[in-house]
């Protein structure tokens, strides 16, 4: 691995052509993590800062980790990421302290946290919508005058059910945010989700356990009208929203969006005909699976039998109106009386 670091990658073809001016030693510790399983990306990278030290900004900064939990002095818990850290504190989107306390900590401006908070507040009935559960944050940063960023971050850990033993989604949006106008804004997502699944597992009589973990990575960028403050939250929220639903399809994943009325408007209003199809979907589902158990299934000699008697019950009729029609006038004579009728009265 010194060797590896030293030479600068010249083992391995560079990991993107946009890096190539890059420090070859971070070039090279970024291109052997991606080598490294995922299920040890922490360990991975606790090595390679004890390796490269003065590259332990850039790493922090660049590899993304599985995300950690806190609670701030009120007892909100929060996400921790390099997004929201300051030397060894941590940010609360909560009451915007850090812990431990920091005197000099980097805080946003007024007019960020006004929509920190009120992302925060939209971003936890988002979390409560799809996840049912799990911890989002929500963190905002001034780029330069004009432009700035912001992270949601969304982590559910899977329930202990038969032999899933433990699992956790980690969801990262890194949204770059920069004014064309008084009326437009250009807006960067860029979307990591990492997954891990820990199952027992059991060939015959032999017991083991079966790690599962990944991450996948997308980026989409899109020009959007801007009326407001609140109209940031919602043009980000919307993107969130369906880069999310897109990665899931693209995993295999079922997508179930249920948003309440306590979204914005704007950023509802994309989504409302596929939550209310989605929601009849499963309305049905519940009740065909819900009759399936309550009714047996009918075996083929059943369904036979029922078609015999079908057809016994519908020759009798056809041979009742049969009897019928020899009692009543044939068809041609009562043409002539509807037709001399019709004559008569005309």
């Amino acid at each position: 691995v010194l060797y590896y670091l030293r030479s600068g990658g010249a083992l391995l073809p560079p990991l993107q052509p946009t890096l190539a001016m890059a420090d070859p030693q971070l070039l090279a510790a970024l291109d052997l993590m991606r080598r490294m399983p995922p299920s040890r990306c922490e360990t991975s990278l606790e090595e390679l800062v004890d390796l490269v030290p003065h590259l332990t900004d850039d790493l922090l900064n660049t590899i993304d980790q599985p995300l950690q939990t806190a609670k701030d002095a009120q007892g909100n818990a929060y996400l921790l990421c390099d997004y929201n850290r300051d030397g060894d504190s941590y940010r609360s989107p909560w009451t915007n302290e850090y812990d431990p306390p920091l005197s000099d900590g980097v805080l946003p401006s007024p007019k960020l946290r006004a929509m920190e908070t009120l992302a925060n507040d939209i971003f936890e009935g988002y979390r409560e919508m799809y996840y049912e559960g799990g911890i989002s944050s929500v963190y905002f940063w001034d780029l330069d005058e004009s432009s700035f960023a912001a992270c949601v971050l969304v982590k559910k850990d899977a329930e202990e059910k038969k032999k899933l033993e433990a699992g956790n989604w980690d969801a990262i949006h890194v949204v770059e945010v920069r004014p064309l106008g008084p009326k437009r804004a250009a807006y960067k997502l860029t979307t990591t989700i990492m997954l891990r699944i820990k199952t027992g597992h059991a060939v015959g009589v032999h017991e083991g356990e079966m790690n599962l973990s990944g991450s996948l990575t997308r980026q989409k960028e899109e020009e959007l009208a801007v009326g407001d403050v609140a109209s940031h939250v919602a043009n980000m929220g919307r993107m969130v929203e369906e880069m999310e639903s897109r990665m899931r399809r693209h995993a295999g994943l079922p997508t179930s969006p249920n948003l309440s009325s306590s979204l914005p408007r704007r950023w509802r209003t994309g989504c409302a005909t596929r939550c209310s199809r989605s929601t009849l979907a499963r309305r049905r589902a519940s009740s065909t699976a819900s009759t399936s158990r309550a009714v047996p299934r009918p075996t083929r000699r059943r369904i036979c039998s029922l078609r015999r008697s079908w057809r016994r019950w519908a020759s009798g009729m056809r041979t009742e109106e049969a009897s019928s029609r020899r009692l009543s006038p044939p068809r041609s004579e009562r043409c002539e009386v509807v037709r001399g009728g019709a004559r008569a009265s005309g």
